[in-house]
């Protein structure tokens, strides 16, 4: 009787330690999280959820770029000529799809800043209402209009560093836009 008591308990010890390793993920070093593959229409880009199973898929005319910007967050863009990209984010931990973004700057792996009829526009990637500044100042004309911000710097009270060409003269300019304003 003692040896079965024994075997059961080994396999019951066996068992909550697999149980805790699928659960701290140690057993999910094969997630997928995308696959583009060549298509006759052109290229396929498949995003994968949680368990592997597709979750998204798009085909574009020509091969884009994912770049694999956080640990879960994805960049996935395709240019339709310089300077010209369209641009979206994927978040497979949350199994979140940004919205598409023309030229935008990525900031801190959290935030995006794009430019839209002269007014720059700052949001968090994936639209979770945790900022969304729209930003109209004499931005310098450019080629690629988000080309006028030089650099965006968050800071830890949720404000950010601004530095822009302004005007004809591209005028230099750094300001600090409050989160609030």
């Amino acid at each position: 009787m003692k040896v079965y008591a024994r075997i059961f308990f080994f396999f019951l010890v066996l068992a909550i330690c697999v149980s805790l390793l699928y659960r701290l993920n140690f057993t999910d070093k094969n997630e997928k999280k995308f696959l583009c593959r060549e298509v006759p229409e052109g290229y396929e880009v498949v995003l994968y959820g949680k368990r592997n199973e597709e979750f998204f898929s798009i085909v574009y005319p020509k091969e884009p770029e994912i770049i694999s910007i956080a640990d879960d967050i994805l960049e996935i863009s395709v240019s339709t000529g310089s300077p010209s990209r369209y641009t979206f984010y994927f978040d497979s931990k949350s199994v979140k799809i940004s919205e598409t973004f023309f030229n935008p700057m990525l900031i801190d792996n959290k935030y995006v800043a794009y430019m839209e009829n002269d007014r720059l526009i700052l949001v968090d990637i994936f639209r979770e209402g945790i900022l969304y500044k729209d930003i109209v100042r004499d931005f310098s004309k450019m080629a690629d209009s988000i080309s006028a911000v030089i650099s965006i710097e968050p800071l830890e009270n949720g404000d950010f560093f601004l530095q822009y060409y302004k005007g004809d003269e591209m005028q230099i300019i750094t300001e600090k836009i409050k989160k609030e304003d």
